[in-house]
């Protein structure tokens, strides 16, 4: 595991503690795909022989319930979601506007495009702030550990509860983070949420 310097980020003496404790005892511990047995009543929950089955059956279950969206990819538009609520996170991070961290994100994206040098170039000054380099290593431990025991999904749901905890877990608007997260967590897997219900699914 890389060592990382909590004390270089600029939160309270708590929250980095907290962050340390996920990283370090929490997330090794986990038993992902290992159902705890005991689902959540909210949740809409499907069994299969064997967790491909089972992610596969629950598609069709949706797709049966709701015809018009077996165009779409439910899988990569929940990918999406996840990602529009972490430039949320780390607009508070950063302590600017979501609309601000919108812009800067596609601005990233068109320079790594058209600009590459210049992306490069700005990556490179935003790496000589300090607080900067500590949160990228733990975003990507976090990556790291979660995919390794896991898959890119855990990865994507275990570095959004980090940044939970960082901008403070009390703070109610970013509850359904911490709802994504308790699905794998607990050992079931999570293929979408639609109509304010969560997607979920495990071998049986």
């Amino acid at each position: 595991m890389t060592k990382l310097n909590y004390k270089n980020l600029n939160f309270s003496e708590i929250i980095q503690e907290q962050l340390k404790d996920f990283i370090e005892l929490q997330l090794p511990k986990i038993s992902f795909f290992r159902p705890d047995k005991n689902p959540k009543k909210d949740w809409k929950i499907f069994y299969g022989s064997d967790w491909d089955s089972a992610m596969d059956g629950t598609l069709q279950i949706i797709y049966s319930k709701y015809p018009k969206l077996e165009d779409e990819d439910l899988l990569d538009q929940h990918r999406a979601g996840l990602e529009m609520w972490e430039l949320k996170m780390d607009a508070i991070l950063d302590g600017i506007t979501h609309e601000e961290v919108l812009i800067k994100h596609n601005n990233n994206i068109l320079n790594q495009i058209s600009n590459p040098t210049k992306a490069k170039k700005e990556f490179e000054s935003w790496l000589k702030i300090p607080e900067n380099v500590v949160r990228l290593e733990i975003w990507n431990e976090i990556t790291k550990i979660a995919r390794e025991k896991g898959n890119k999904d855990i990865a994507q749901c275990a570095r959004l509860y980090a940044k939970y905890i960082a901008i403070g877990n009390q703070n109610r608007n970013f509850k359904y983070i911490k709802d994504t997260w308790e699905i794998w967590q607990k050992g079931y897997g999570l293929l979408c949420d639609f109509g304010g219900v969560f997607y979920v699914y495990a071998k049986r």
